[in-house]
């Protein structure tokens, strides 16, 4: 198993800082972040890591704050010592609660997911995954095809399954989220097929419901790929960007000839859900 770097920032204001420097940083390859009391850690893999490119968004964000870092290696192998010692289950209203196998059950949930993490992004700590979760909760999922791109530790597309969808794909370009995914899925007792890759891989194949939660650049580029993968009267959540954002993924998604339904928004990110009408 491969090791991650771990960033840990302070920023001072911590917001807005905060929430610009994980879009910079993600858009050069980092894979998760979470918040330590006034730090914001983020993750990549050693063999993506470029301590340059990091000090670079720092310096281009000089005139929105300051920024100083520390930097460790975390080896692969540590890495679910280091979420069982530091994060609780997740609790998505009462519909829907994530916890890692540790954790004991809870009852008064809709739905229940197991994760166990292997250092890849949807653990539903960050809030973009919150608000997916949310989202996908009031929708009617019998019977339905999901695709889920970007899938990370495959939550949401065990969310779905657990929810009565007919049948889930759940794709990513990291080795290590399409086997966290495939294991999740097992911890779940639920079928989704997992493939390595981006959006070239929807082929030909349609989906009533598909779920991206990636970053906005990502996001745009494939819209017109997610439309043409979306059966009429299908629905489209996204997330993975900010507030300020949200306008111009409408926009590219209303070209494409999807409609704006609803946005939800938390900590300064944001999730659309957006349809093709039948």
């Amino acid at each position: 198993m491969k090791n991650y770097v771990c960033y840990s920032f302070l920023c001072e204001p911590q917001q807005p800082t905060g929430e610009i420097l994980t879009g910079e940083l993600a858009d050069i390859g980092f894979e998760s972040f979470a918040e330590s009391g006034a730090s914001l850690e983020a993750y990549i893999s050693e063999a993506d890591d470029d301590e340059q490119a990091v000090k670079l968004c720092i310096e281009s964000l000089s005139t929105v704050g300051e920024i100083r870092y520390s930097r460790k290696v975390i080896p692969g192998q540590n890495w679910n010592a280091v979420w069982e010692a530091d994060y609780p289950p997740v609790r998505v209203g009462s519909a829907v609660i994530v916890r890692a196998p540790f954790h004991p059950e809870e009852s008064g949930f809709e739905t229940e997911v197991v994760i166990s993490p292997k250092m890849s992004f949807g653990t539903g700590h960050h809030a973009t995954t919150r608000l997916m979760l949310d989202f996908l909760s009031e929708i009617n999922l019998t019977g339905k095809r999901v695709l889920d791109m970007g899938c990370g530790t495959g939550v949401l597309a065990a969310a779905a399954m657990l929810r009565g969808a007919d049948f889930a794909k759940a794709v990513d370009i990291e080795d290590i989220a399409v086997e966290n995914t495939r294991e999740n899925a097992a911890l779940n007792n639920v079928q989704i097929t997992v493939e390595k890759g981006g959006a070239d891989t929807c082929g030909n194949d349609t989906f009533d419901i598909i779920l991206a939660n990636i970053n906005k650049n990502v996001l745009r580029a494939d819209m017109g790929t997610y439309a043409k993968a979306l059966a009429q009267g299908g629905a489209l959540l996204l997330s993975g960007f900010f507030d300020s954002d949200a306008d111009e993924l409408t926009e590219a998604a209303g070209d494409c000839g999807l409609k704006f339904e609803a946005m939800r928004n938390e900590d300064g990110w944001a999730s659309l859900k957006l349809n093709k009408k039948a």
